[in-house]
């Protein structure tokens, strides 16, 4: 079968109660035969894939609609094979041929895994076997003619988990690597429904768009096309019928590691009662560079930030160019009367002069911070400092503990010609978050939007710690972090032992905690969260190497996060192929070599360094390009982070048209080299045994039953390499 197979199995052995898919094989050569090598078990094209799912408390009914298309010149005889829930019921199966309805029968798990073994063994494609052990309903289909289509409508009914709060729904679209060219569409809507309140909902593996309706009902919906889905489609829906909700998730990986990902979801109606105070400074660049659309979009979002403050905020304004000046003497409350002149005030503003950050930030930080208040700097500006201090690293040095202590620098940088590396460095150093826009109107648009966002923080300075016991690693974010009404808070990290993970953060003044009990570990479920885990630790390697210089030690780190857990980037692709390359790094045979990878051959070093250089460099779009990159990687939430980089490696694809290939089973990244899956684990083992195993044989199907997450790595292809109980393992076909 073609190399695209994706990550196998998550829907089988991770959470073997969610799952549920059909596709079709093909067993037997078509006739007249296709030649002395064809052997695709399938062949046919999935034109659509949609699925409509009901949630109505802990009961889920999931609708099916899927296409076939036989794009060969050969007439087809299929079988059509769908793994159903355990414990879920059938109420609605159609497949129609020529007007005819096709009846489908049910076999049981151990019929199943049967046919599964005879057809793996006689396919050679060992992607099957992550449908072993499951009740499954088949049915075949003769005939499916050349050119024609087959559609299929399924529905069943099934019984979600639930724990502490937490409903888990899942839906297997990696199936969709069956099928021969990419669909046209996929899509998975779904509305839900509970008697208790719904806090929020969140999906670990797709972007998902989510609506509100009340407390009660959401909808969520992810969409694609023109793609071939490779992860399973994993929602979260966080409820509460006595407050706030915290959902630990924890996955062991073979060499001991214990991964988590907390996910932590307010209750409105626990804090709704109270209303934060705030204090905001507001700070514009009127210098001459500013003049026409920029500035007066810039104002309009002051305006509108202004309105939004209620009376209980105080706020400051300064304007800054040649020399910087506050609007009031000193923090002004928010209401009607104040802003009023506040905004004849601002729409009179006129851009002239030089940029002077340095003094328009020792005003903006030198107001009077008040104990439980949060204290927000929003800095907004499109230019380099050609007034007073005019060196990133002083200026950035001039920020010290006792000046930013309690206060946050959200900066907006308006155009290209900016420092984005200074305004990184003030955002990173107080906490605060970096944001950028082109030289038009959308600055009103973005400054507007995030205002909206934080002007109703539920906690302020929220951390996480450990005791009774349980110790936690590389926590990431790392810093005291905000949550702000309708969010949710995600930290991941690295854990030993068993205890309690406590969150805490600050309320009008008041400390709030809570608790999470860290005892019973799930290893099967969570294989997404070490992605997650290293993509946030590469975030912030790369931003200590952007910002504060080159560091072999750094570099060195970044590489290997690249490597083992399959994260692409420009600067670390860019560092690899320059390591192997240019300094002809050999590696041990076994080991993953990624310049060896399919479609990296033919890759010079040159592919990656535009977007390298543009990590490196201080001002241009390609600059704040970057930053925003790394921002999202250091505060990834979603696989989908990686995936859009992976899409980053299309420049580089070689004369086959071929993408790097890179593949995720059991919670470890696979490349493929020479025809080998291999498994990035062996680069970090010495000295280990070698063991072969005959594709097929009775040895593998014993491996391939003996072990969950073997099995997943086992579908990948007929020839692997990977780490097993300390021995390197080789299926050889």
């Amino acid at each position: 079968m073609k190399t695209f197979l994706k990550l196998m199995l998550l829907m089988i052995v991770a959470v073997p109660n969610l799952f549920g898919d059909g596709f079709i094989i093909i067993p037997d050569p078509p006739r007249p035969h296709p030649g002395p090598g064809w052997r695709d078990p399938f062949p046919l094209e999935v034109k659509y894939h949609d699925v409509k799912v009901t949630i109505d408390g802990l009961v889920a009914k999931t609708k099916i609609d899927q296409m076939f298309y036989n794009p060969l010149d050969h007439r087809l005889e299929g079988q059509y094979i769908f793994p159903i829930p355990e414990g879920a019921v059938i109420t609605g199966f159609k497949m129609y041929v020529s007007g005819k309805e096709y009846k489908a029968e049910l076999l049981d798990a151990e019929q199943a895994r049967k046919l599964y073994q005879e057809i793996v063994a006689k396919s050679k494609d060992p992607a099957l076997l992550e449908y072993t052990g499951r009740n499954i309903y088949t049915l075949k289909i003769f005939p499916i003619e050349p050119r024609s289509e087959r559609k299929v409508e399924i529905e069943y009914v099934q019984n979600l988990d639930y724990d502490n709060g937490i409903v888990k729904y899942l839906y297997p679209l990696n199936t969709e690597k069956f099928s021969s060219k990419p669909l046209d569409k996929v899509s998975v809507k779904t509305e839900i429904k509970s008697k208790n309140r719904i806090l929020n909902i969140y999906s670990p593996t797709h972007e998902t768009r989510s609506e509100r309706k009340d407390d009660h009902n959401f909808t969520a919906s992810y969409e694609e096309k023109g793609v071939k889905p490779d992860k399973d489609y994993l929602l979260f829906i966080n409820t509460t019928q006595k407050g706030s909700v915290a959902d630990l998730m924890v996955w062991k990986s073979d060499e001991d590691q214990e991964f988590f990902l907390l996910t932590f979801a307010p209750d409105d109606k626990e804090f709704v009662t109270e209303y934060v105070p705030k204090d905001v400074v507001f700070v514009l660049d009127v210098s001459g560079s500013m003049a026409g659309e920029k500035l007066q979009a810039a104002q309009d979002a002051l305006v509108y930030c202004i309105n939004r403050l209620k009376d209980q905020d105080n706020f400051q304004i300064i304007k800054f160019g040649t020399q910087a000046e506050k609007l009031f003497t000193s923090f002004r409350k928010a209401d009607a009367e104040t802003k009023k002149l506040a905004e004849t005030k601002v729409r009179k503003f006129e851009s002239v002069g030089g940029t002077n950050i340095e003094e328009a930030l020792k005003l903006a930080l030198g107001e009077k911070l008040t104990d439980g208040r949060p204290y927000y700097v929003v800095f907004i500006t499109d230019g380099k400092p050609t007034i007073g201090e005019r060196d990133e690293a002083k200026l950035a040095e001039k920020l010290d503990k006792d000046l930013i202590k309690g206060k946050k620098v959200f900066t907006f940088g308006v155009g290209y010609d900016i420092n984005i590396h200074l305004l990184d460095k003030i955002a990173m150093k107080t906490g605060g978050i970096r944001n950028y826009s082109p030289p038009n109107s959308e600055v009103e648009v973005i400054i507007s939007s995030f205002f909206g966002k934080i002007e109703s923080p539920v906690l302020t300075d929220v951390v996480i710690t450990a005791s009774l016991g349980l110790t936690l690693k590389m926590t990431y974010p790392s810093e005291k972090v905000d949550i702000y009404k309708g969010s949710v808070a995600t930290f991941t990290g690295l854990l030993e032992g068993n205890g309690t993970i406590t969150l805490s953060g600050i309320r009008n003044g008041k400390k709030f905690t809570f608790d999470v009990p860290v005892s019973s570990k799930d290893e099967g479920e969570h294989q997404f969260i070490p992605v997650i885990w290293a993509m946030r630790r590469t975030g912030h390697l790369l931003d200590l190497l952007r910002l504060n210089g080159e560091s072999k030690e750094l570099k060195d780190e970044i590489i290997m996060l690249s490597k083992k857990y399959g994260l692409i980037t420009p600067y670390t692709a860019f560092l690899i192929l320059e390591d192997e390359q240019i300094t002809n790094n050999q590696r041990p045979p076994l080991s993953p070599n990624l310049k060896d990878a399919d479609g990296f051959q033919d890759i010079s070093p040159t592919v990656f360094k535009g977007d390298f250089e543009n990590l490196q460099t201080k001002e241009g779009m390609g600059g704040t390009t970057a930053s925003e990159q790394v921002r999202d990687y250091a505060g990834a939430d979603q696989l989908n982070h990686r995936d859009v980089e992976k899409k980053n490696t299309d420049p580089g694809k070689n004369n086959n048209g071929s993408q790097v290939s890179i593949q995720d089973a059991g919670g470890r990244a696979f490349y493929k080299n020479s025809g080998y899956w291999v498994d990035s684990y062996i680069e970090y083992q010495k000295n280990k045994g070698l063991q072969q195993i005959n594709f097929g044989s009775d040895e593998y199907f014993k491996l391939a039953f003996k072990d969950k997450s073997i099995a997943q790595i086992l579908a990948l292809g007929r020839n692997v390499r990977f780490m097993y109980e300390g021995e390197i393992i080789e299926i050889i076909n």
